[in-house]
């Protein structure tokens, strides 16, 4: 079929498209979860601050939790980045491949 091998990189091209206007986080939704973490630390230094002494365990969950809310900042802040090089390198690889259908290659 000719005019199959032209349409599928475009077709790939605009799925591309979809899937970064699908998956990223858009600025407002970022804020939204950097909130959310921030109440969420917050909280857990109130708890931190009444039981540090009442529970010999507390100060051993430390181990546990910073780690934790280490990554779920990373997550956040990062998820976007992350992303976009992927995609940044998935529509590098679809030219490539539009530029090998596009120009046939010649046998010697």
């Amino acid at each position: 079929m000719p005019g199959t091998e032209n349409n599928q990189p475009s077709g790939l091209q605009q799925e591309l498209e979809q899937l970064k206007a699908q998956h990223l986080l858009s600025p407002a939704d970022q804020r939204r979860k950097l909130i959310r973490w921030g109440v969420r630390q917050a909280l857990t230094l109130l708890l931190y601050f009444y039981c540090w002494d009442k529970h010999p365990w507390v100060p051993l969950s430390l181990w546990l939790v910073v780690p934790l809310a280490l990554a779920s900042l990373i997550s956040i802040v990062g998820f976007n980045w992350l992303l976009e090089r992927k995609f940044r390198k998935s529509g590098l690889a679809i030219k490539e491949m539009e530029d090998r259908i596009g120009s046939p290659q010649e046998d010697e």
